[in-house]
C-alpha cells in the first residue's frame, strides 16, 4: 500500500472515529476494531498551534503517516479532519453519505449563543411558557435562561424570530437545550428536535441486529435534516430537471 494510499484511508477512518465521538455510540461488540488513529495537542508558546499525528495499524504494528501544525483553532474534532485535510469535504463520504454533508449537519449542533441579544429581555409570560415547553420534554427543575437572541438559523424556518439557551436538571443529569421562538410562540425547533432525535438513536444502538441496521436508520434520519427554505427550492428545481431529462 502507497503512503498516498495510507492517508487516504486514514482520512476515511478518522471521520469515522469523529462521527462515533460526536453520536456517543458504543462498540456493541466487548472487542475494539480501531485500526487508525488522529492524535491532537495544544502546542506551547506564545503563537497558538496545535501538533496532528496520524497513524495506521499494519501488520507490523502502528505507521505514521502525518505529521500537521495548525495555527488555526478547530471548533470539533470535525472541525480538526476538515484543518488537516480540506479536500475531504468533496472527496470523502462516511457510511456513503458526503463528509461535506455531515459536517454541515454536526457544525449545526444548538449550543449557547451570546447575540445579537433581542432589545427586550424575555418576559414574565415568556418565562411562563418556555417552563412550559421544557417540563414536557424534560421533567425537572430549570436552572437557566439564558439571554434572548434575534435572529435565528435558516434551518429553523422564516418564522423563527428569537432564541434561547436553557440549562435544566433533572436527576443525575444537567442538560442544555435551544428553544425558538416561532410564530411568536416558544417552541422546541427543528433542529434542536432533530438532535433530540439523533441522540435517541445513538441511545438505542444495542437494540439493532446489527451495524448496517443502525447505520440504515442514521442516514434515514439525515434525510429528515431540516433544510434552508433556498435549498429546499434548489433541490426541488434539480429534481424536476432531472426528471425532464
Amino acid at each position: 500500500m502507497s503512503d498516498r494510499t495510507q492517508v487516504n484511508s486514514a482520512v476515511a477512518a478518522f471521520a469515522l472515529l469523529a462521527l462515533a465521538t460526536q453520536a456517543l455510540a458504543s462498540d456493541t461488540s466487548g472487542g475494539s476494531s480501531l485500526d487508525s488513529l488522529l492524535v491532537a495537542y495544544e502546542q506551547g508558546g506564545r503563537a497558538y498551534s496545535i501538533r496532528a499525528k496520524g497513524f495506521v495499524l499494519t501488520r507490523s504494528g502502528w505507521r505514521e503517516v502525518g505529521d500537521w501544525t495548525l495555527s488555526e483553532s478547530p471548533d470539533s474534532l470535525w472541525g480538526l479532519i476538515a484543518l488537516i485535510f480540506p479536500q475531504s469535504e468533496s472527496v470523502f463520504a462516511v457510511n456513503g453519505r458526503p463528509l461535506r454533508e455531515l459536517l454541515r449537519v454536526l457544525g449545526r449542533r444548538p449550543t449557547r449563543r451570546d447575540g445579537p441579544l433581542r432589545a427586550d429581555n424575555v418576559s414574565d409570560e415568556e418565562v411562563r411558557e418556555i417552563q412550559a415547553v421544557v417540563l414536557q420534554v424534560l421533567p425537572g427543575s430549570i436552572l437557566n435562561i439564558s439571554g434572548v437572541v434575534s435572529e435565528c438559523p435558516c434551518e429553523d424556518g422564516p418564522a423563527c424570530s428569537d432564541q434561547v439557551w436553557i440549562v435544566a436538571h433533572r436527576p443525575n443529569q444537567t442538560k442544555g437545550l435551544q428553544l425558538s421562538r416561532i410564530n411568536a410562540h416558544w417552541a422546541i425547533g427543528p433542529v434542536q428536535q432533530w438532535w433530540f432525535d439523533f441522540e435517541n438513536l445513538a441511545a438505542t444502538r444495542q437494540r439493532f441486529a446489527s451495524n448496517a441496521a443502525f447505520y440504515t436508520a442514521q442516514n434515514s434520519l439525515y434525510d429528515r435534516y431540516p433544510v434552508c427554505q433556498k435549498q429546499a427550492t434548489d433541490w426541488t428545481a434539480t429534481s424536476a430537471v432531472g426528471k425532464q431529462r
